[in-house]
C-alpha cells in the first residue's frame, strides 16, 4: 500500500456537528485522546461513527538491520575458505572484523528505527492511519481504547 492512501483528503472537513449524549473519555495520553465522539491526535480530529474497517499493522526495523546480517553471511562465506589457505592467526585477525563489522551496524540500524505500530481505519471513504508508535503498551492501550469506543458509537 502506497503512503497516498493513508493521507488525510484535504476535502474532509476536520470536524463535524457535535454528538448527543455524554462524552466518555476511554484514553487521552500524549496528545491523542479516545472518547465516545472522537478519536483525536495533535494533528488530526475523527467523528467515530465516520471510522470503520479498523486494522492494526507494523512496520518491522529498517532494512539495514537484513542487509547487515546478510553482509555478515556473505563475509563468512568467503573468509571460512581463506582460513583453509592462509595462517590460521592471520584468518582470525580477519575474521572477526569481517563478522563484527556488519552485526555492529545491523544492531544500530535497528536501535535507530524500532518497530513502528500503526492504527488504520476508513473515515468517509478513505483509509487513514490513525495513530503510529514504537511503544508497544500505548500501542495496546489506544487499540482497545479504540475498540471500545467503536462498539459504543456504532451500537
Amino acid at each position: 500500500m502506497s503512503a497516498e492512501l493513508f493521507q488525510r483528503p484535504s476535502h474532509i472537513p476536520p470536524t463535524v456537528p457535535p454528538t448527543r449524549g455524554p462524552e466518555i473519555y476511554y484514553y487521552h495520553r500524549n496528545g491523542t485522546t479516545v472518547t465516545s465522539h472522537y478519536f483525536t491526535t495533535p494533528s488530526a480530529r475523527y467523528h467515530m461513527r465516520h471510522l470503520k474497517r479498523f486494522a492494526q499493522s507494523h512496520r518491522e526495523a529498517d532494512s539495514g538491520l537484513k542487509a547487515g546480517l546478510i553482509t555478515a553471511a556473505l563475509e563468512l562465506v568467503i573468509v571460512l575458505p581463506a582460513l583453509s589457505i592462509l595462517n590460521p592467526s592471520v584468518g582470525y585477525a580477519l575474521i572477526v572484523p569481517a563478522l563484527v563489522f556488519p552485526f555492529i551496524v545491523a544492531f544500530a540500524f535497528a536501535k535507530r528505527r524500532p518497530v513502528q505500530y500503526e492504527l488504520l481505519a476508513v473515515y468517509r471513504g478513505y483509509q487513514v492511519i490513525l495513530f503510529v508508535t514504537s511503544d508497544q503498551q500505548q500501542f495496546g492501550q489506544v487499540a482497545r481504547a479504540l475498540m471500545r469506543a467503536a462498539e459504543a458509537a456504532h451500537g
